[in-house]
């Protein structure tokens, strides 16, 4: 009998993938002076296309830049990286030749030389080996990169992301393999706390996705599309469903998500320092500040208060936040040990 396949829900069919990668990018390289767009025009007369841009404001990629790009990308030279993300489509001969029209415009329209400008295509579905072949694709030193050394296709790499290593630069990038396999060992990873230091909406992030992943059939969602901000929703929906049945010890590391935000917030700052980068010790005190306005509403909403305003919020000091913050968490403590 032939086999069955089952139809994809609405919400797989009518994501905008690259959306989510970008979202998912903006928030973890938040502060280290890397641009990440999505659905720009190409030029003024053409559409705009598919793609994500990540760009450095610096001419190379700083340590701290490397360890949260992937292979392929933390070791090319260009300021820029043009990512053309393909998630339900396959990455045939036609999706690299889009790339390559991507890459030619873009290139044009900012007048860039070659060393400006690096893209990829970088893929969920692994291509057929034919594909790579006739392209002239050959295996890095990555596990999953490929660059090419045909004259046409030379400044396009390629990312197979089921192929792609478990290292923890990697794992953001790897939560879209197709792979069911890939994805649980990603997942697991993450939860095991080696992708290190992330932010609140990092991490609600990643729970929403997670939970479309592998949904329990009961808990399928009727949803249209998957966007940014409903997986956000859907990572707070969760975790405060969760907060009745966990033990007090671990809801803090929940509310937290990473113990260590501060703790690597001011490694990061003390980086700014010895660089002499005012500019990026400011970044990373308002990247705090909004991660605490955010915690105090998100913990009200859990503990049933009355919800401050974003625009009181923005008028208290970074001293009243963290304090109103810190005293909502324990509030949630005690709440669960009553």
């Amino acid at each position: 009998m032939p086999p069955t396949h089952r139809r994809k829900p609405k919400w797989f069919r009518r994501t905008k993938w690259h959306q989510l990668l970008s979202s998912l990018l903006q928030e973890w390289l938040i502060g280290l002076d890397i641009l990440v767009q999505t659905d720009f025009p190409l030029s003024s007369k053409s559409p705009e296309a598919d793609i994500v841009l990540i760009r450095n404001r610096h001419k190379t990629w700083n340590a701290t830049q490397r360890k949260r790009l992937p292979d392929g990308i933390r070791d090319v030279s260009a300021p820029r990286v043009l990512i053309e993300f393909k998630y339900t489509e396959s990455a045939n001969r036609t999706a690299f030749l889009q790339v390559l029209s991507y890459d030619t415009m873009y290139r044009r329209v900012h007048r860039l030389k070659d060393e400006e400008l690096f893209s990829f295509l970088i893929s969920s579905q692994s291509p057929h080996h034919e594909t790579l072949e006739r392209l002239g694709y050959q295996p890095s030193v990555h596990p999953g990169v490929y660059f090419s050394d045909h004259d046409l296709m030379e400044t396009v790499g390629f990312i197979d992301l089921n192929k792609l290593s478990d290292a923890p630069h990697n794992l953001i990038f790897k939560c879209f393999a197709s792979r069911q396999s890939e994805k649980k060992k990603t997942f697991q990873r993450i939860h095991q706390g080696q992708l290190g230091r992330m932010s609140d909406s990092v991490y609600w992030l990643l729970v929403g996705l997670k939970k479309h992943f592998f949904p329990k059939e009961e808990l399928m969602s009727d949803v249209e599309e998957l966007t940014p901000e409903f997986l956000i929703e859907e990572g707070k929906a969760w975790l405060a469903q969760m907060l009745p049945h966990l033990p007090p010890e671990f809801v803090a590391q929940g509310i937290n998500v990473q113990p260590f935000i501060e703790q690597g917030r001011e490694e990061g700052r003390e980086e700014g320092r010895e660089e002499g980068r005012e500019e990026g010790r400011e970044e990373g005190q308002e990247a705090l500040r909004q991660e605490w306005m955010e915690s105090i509403r998100f913990l009200q909403q859990v503990l049933k208060q009355p919800l401050t305003s974003k625009e009181e919020l923005q008028t208290w000091s970074s001293e009243e936040l963290r304090q109103q913050s810190v005293a909502l968490k324990q509030q949630l403590l005690d709440a669960q040990g009553d």
